[in-house]
């Protein structure tokens, strides 16, 4: 793969610009002679620390991802942080390690070895690419940012040489400085619990697994939003309509549908009013679990059956009978 010609849009002006802008420390003054002829034989690493404001019990082991999105004519807006990937519809580069036992003052490195797509970091294209180190450490999901605890960095740019090592003078100029490899991104931040606004008929119930916790080794959690009856009667019980998501969705879209209820006449259906609906958290580590029992997410149907519904049972005024337990679901869920 070669280098880029200057008149692709690796080199555009703006992205330069906002290259030389995020790099940190003093600039060099016009003329200095390192800007002066090209830069040869770089390659391209990147070195991740804990940041010192982080405040670690104990050290953590996951596996660290870099997301990448290359400004270059990806098309991906300039507000989109790279570890909002994989973008499905426009995919972009991701490279990743596991880590043992990481804590302040140790260096985890990603390079040229490193597991990734779509090629080695080294073969890269030319250019300027935003990049954006996630550590997730807490995996009960497969998506990272609603997992609170997992570590991630801010968004920062970087410029790749491409292939053959090469940076050409005048892009040294055009950030006045010289590019230096490896480029160390500290991780500084921490994913934080979703809050969602208080609405009425609305709760969310979690239930620590014994069943799923010793057949894969790690603490699990089953969840579920539960939506009570509009038409709510003391000294009454209600059948349960039991939701599994669709795909892209979790027990937290209980949130939306308890506002759309609310918000959308038509949306009051009889069910809403004369049944108890629980949506079931079915997002594993893998992905959509299905809610169904298997040799790669465990024994999930059994911990629902066994420890969620029990427990719902216990606390709501529903009616613990087969019968009046309904299972419905949409997409992945149906």
């Amino acid at each position: 793969m070669g280098r880029r010609t200057m008149t692709k849009a690796v080199f555009v002006p703006l992205c330069l610009a906002t290259l030389a802008s995020a790099q940190q420390g003093p600039l060099p003054v016009d003329g200095n002679p390192a800007l002066q002829t090209d830069m040869v034989g770089v390659v391209p690493s990147f070195e991740f620390v804990l940041g010192d404001k982080l405040e670690l019990d104990a050290p953590v082991s996951g596996r660290l991802t870099l997301y990448m999105i290359d400004d270059n004519g990806s098309g991906i807006g300039k507000g989109m942080k790279p570890a909002n990937g994989p973008f499905w519809d426009n995919l972009q580069p991701m490279y990743a390690v596991d880590v043992t036992d990481f804590k302040q003052g140790d260096v985890i490195t990603i390079d040229a070895s490193s597991m990734g797509w779509p090629c080695p970091l080294d073969k890269l294209e030319e250019g300027v690419y935003r990049v954006q180190a996630v550590l997730n450490c807490v995996d009960q999901g497969s998506d990272w940012v609603v997992e609170e605890g997992n570590l991630f960095s801010d968004a920062w740019f970087a410029y790749l040489p491409g292939e053959d090592g090469v940076i050409p003078a005048s892009v040294l100029q055009a950030v006045k400085r010289e590019i230096k490899f490896p480029q160390q991104i500290p991780i500084e931040r921490r994913t934080k619990p979703r809050n969602y606004a208080a609405l009425e008929g609305l709760s969310f119930k979690t239930v620590p697994s014994r069943i799923l916790s010793e057949a894969t080794g790690t603490e699990v959690t089953l969840k579920a939003g539960i939506l009570s009856p509009t038409i709510y009667r003391r000294q009454r019980e209600y059948p349960t309509i039991y939701q599994i998501p669709a795909y892209g969705e979790d027990h937290t879209a209980a949130w939306k549908m308890s506002r759309l209820r609310t918000q959308m006449p038509g949306f009051n259906t009889k069910l809403y009013r004369a049944a108890y609906r629980v949506l079931i958290g079915a997002d594993g580590p893998w992905g959509h679990n299905l809610l169904a029992d298997s040799d790669l997410n465990g024994p999930v149907l059994e911990a629902i059956v066994k420890e969620l519904i029990p427990a719902i049972e216990a606390d709501y005024p529903v009616i613990a009978e087969p019968g009046a337990r309904i299972l419905w679901g949409a997409s992945s869920g149906g």
